[in-house]
This record gives structure tokens, C-alpha cells and sequence, in this order.
């Protein structure tokens, strides 16, 4: 999969593959992995549908934390909070929380 670049005033971002970062900055570069990486075109109703089972293992009783990162202005708000429109990662792991609830 080709990688994505990221550019600002400070440094140069390329996502490799599907969960590895890479920053170079004055001349220096590292790589990062992580369990999962989001595109900056994925929508809210992609998000939640990757992390829905992180949910119900919570519900099992496993411990889970579930972490927006990135620069300022990059959307981390707007992922776990969201809008009227498009609800973050907040609302809807909660609504799923009680749709289980229901359920069961």
C-alpha cells in the first residue's frame, strides 16, 4: 500500500501501510506503530464500527482504552465528540453500551 504524507511547517508525516507511522524532523526520523491508524477520510460510522467490539469486551469486563491522538486541530475533538449529525466515539460507544444492555 503506498504511504500517505503529511506535511507542516515542522515536520513530514508518512503513514506506511495500515499501522506505522513515520516522522522525520531536523534530519531526524522515526517510525511508530500502532494497533490501528485512521485515515484523515474515514468517517465517524467507520471509526465506531472498528472499536464496537472494543465495547462489548469492556462489557465482558476487560479493561479498554480507547485514545484520539494527533496534532492540534487534527479532529481528536471532533472523533470522540463528534456533532448532532455525526455523534463521536463518546455517544456512540455509550448508545451501544445500553443497545447491549437492552438486549440481553
Amino acid at each position: 500500500m503506498p504511504y500517505e504524507k503529511f506535511s507542516n511547517k515542522i515536520a513530514d508525516f508518512k503513514l506506511i501501510g495500515q499501522n506505522q507511522l513515520q516522522i522525520e524532523s531536523l534530519n531526524q526520523q522515526k517510525t511508530f506503530k500502532f494497533d490501528k491508524i485512521f485515515r484523515t477520510s474515514s468517517k465517524q460510522h467507520h471509526i465506531f464500527d472498528e472499536l464496537k467490539p472494543l465495547v462489548q469486551s469492556s462489557m465482558e469486563g476487560y479493561n479498554v482504552c480507547i485514545l484520539s491522538y494527533g496534532q492540534t486541530g487534527s479532529g481528536k475533538t471532533y472523533t470522540m465528540v463528534g456533532d448532532d449529525k455525526n455523534p463521536g466515539l463518546y455517544f456512540t460507544s455509550v448508545d451501544e453500551v445500553y443497545r447491549k444492555i437492552k438486549e440481553s
